[in-house]
């Protein structure tokens, strides 16, 4: 017993877990069904089989691709131009700090008692350094240069208050140095000092550090700004030009492909909606066909519900025949024959009500289908189809005329379980009895 107690106990505490595992996979199978569908989705933009959602589907794609393609090259463009540029203030930099050291050399680089050169400014040429590095900066964009010495000392700059500082926590100062590598970063600076000490904001800046190098060593180096700001903003209104020129010439090639791909898609909805007319169509009376009418008919019992429960009203069923239909083929022939079928399905079509669907169901029956029907609305319908089809005799093509009568079942299909063949076996049998009973009457199933 008391092993049974520990099981049932251990069974009760594990159950808490299962149903988390449980509520887990759920969670994550939900998941899973939700990006299928939503890739499933994204897929059926590329994709249709339906000739209705061709040109809308093409619309679509029209537009984006046409801005994949418009933003794509606006920004290849400006990636183009904007490396370009920056490669361009990087040369400025090394030409100008090239030339600066080439000129100044004798001025800038100093020899200790060993003979080891170093860079260095005495504080009392810094003045005469900064009118000789203004001569070189004149033509060219800069707006402030710094020397370094080898242990990252400020030795020079444009902005005096830098002079002596040690720049020790600077990252890229230590790859140049280390590497003898030249390093150009493209930054915007909230406040630049220009060489005159004006200070101005918002400036698109190239930072260029190279190295000063003398036989095997390095001596310090240069940082060097180049103002990018007016190019910067050349080449966003070029980019944006050539986006909108580009965009222009999409959209004209899109609207040329457009007018035939409509044509083309016109023809195809024309034949498609032809075919499905000929696949849903009798081809002597113009109404629907057997096979339609069952797929009509299967569409509507899928809709049975809220009618049945407000008014007890489902899809109601009649079936007629033309009486004495035979003998009007072997009296007058088929031809005539083929007239009064015509003739017949133009009476019907007149009486019913908007909605019905009417069908050649075979021979000289016809089979309607009225939704949202009661038993009193339908046999009410097929007594007023009894009355319209003889109520006048009908002319046939070759002057003489013919009375005609039918004779109707009719049957009304409100649960949806039920079997539309069945339903329609009970109509056709409402109609025998109604041939049983002489005629040119309505029935209506048990």
């Amino acid at each position: 017993m008391h092993d049974m107690l520990t099981l049932r106990r251990g069974n009760a505490m594990a159950d808490p877990s299962t149903g988390q595992d449980a509520a887990s996979d759920a969670a994550l199978q939900e998941g899973s069904r939700s990006l299928r569908e939503r890739v499933r989705d994204f897929a059926s933009l590329f994709t249709t089989d339906d000739p209705d959602r061709l040109l809308p589907r093409f619309r679509v794609l029209s537009i984006l691709s046409g801005l994949l393609i418009v933003g794509l090259s606006a920004l290849i463009m400006a990636w183009i131009y904007r490396s370009a540029m920056i490669h361009d203030a990087e040369t400025t930099a090394i030409s100008v700090g090239s030339a600066i050291f080439a000129n100044e050399r004798e001025n800038l680089v100093v020899r200790d008692s060993q003979g080891n050169e170093a860079l260095h400014v005495p504080a009392e040429r810094v003045l005469e350094i900064d009118r000789i590095i203004r001569n070189y900066l004149e033509p060219f964009h800069i707006h402030k240069i710094k020397m370094f010495s080898g242990d990252k000392r400020v030795i020079y700059s444009t902005d005096h208050g830098l002079i002596g500082r040690r720049d020790t926590t600077n990252e890229t100062l230590d790859r140049v140095l280390r590497d003898r590598a030249i390093d150009t970063t493209a930054k915007q600076k909230n406040q630049v000092t220009e060489l005159g000490g004006t200070v101005i904001e918002n400036r698109h800046i190239v930072e260029t550090y190279l190295p000063v190098i003398s036989g095997e060593r390095v001596l310090g180096a240069f940082e060097v700004y180049v103002d990018i700001t007016e190019s910067s903003a050349a080449i966003n209104r070029i980019v944006a030009l050539t986006a909108l020129a580009l965009a222009a010439v999409v959209t004209l090639s899109m609207f040329l492909l457009y007018l035939p791909m409509r044509r083309g898609t016109t023809a195809l909805l024309d034949a498609h909606s032809k075919m499905d007319e000929l696949a849903s169509t009798d081809p002597l009376t113009r109404v629907m066909n057997r096979r339609a009418l069952i797929r009509n008919a299967e569409r509507e019992i899928a809709k049975l519900g809220g009618d049945v429960a407000t008014r007890n009203a489902g899809i109601g069923l009649i079936m007629l025949d033309i009486d004495h239909f035979k003998e009007i083929n072997d009296r007058h022939g088929h031809a005539a024959g083929d007239h009064v079928l015509k003739a017949v399905a133009r009476r019907i079509e007149e009486a019913v009500r908007k909605g019905d669907m009417i069908g050649r169901y075979g021979g000289e029956e016809f089979l309607l289908l009225l939704p949202s029907s009661t038993r009193l609305e339908a046999i009410a319908l097929a007594e007023r189809l009894r009355a319209a089809i003889n109520a006048t005799p009908i002319d046939l093509p070759d002057g003489r005329q013919v009375q005609l009568t039918a004779s109707f079942g009719v049957n009304v299909l409100d649960v949806p379980e039920q079997d539309f063949d069945s339903a329609v076996r009970n109509a056709d049998e409402a109609l025998y009895w109604a041939k049983q009973a002489g005629r040119n009457r309505v029935r209506a199933a048990q």
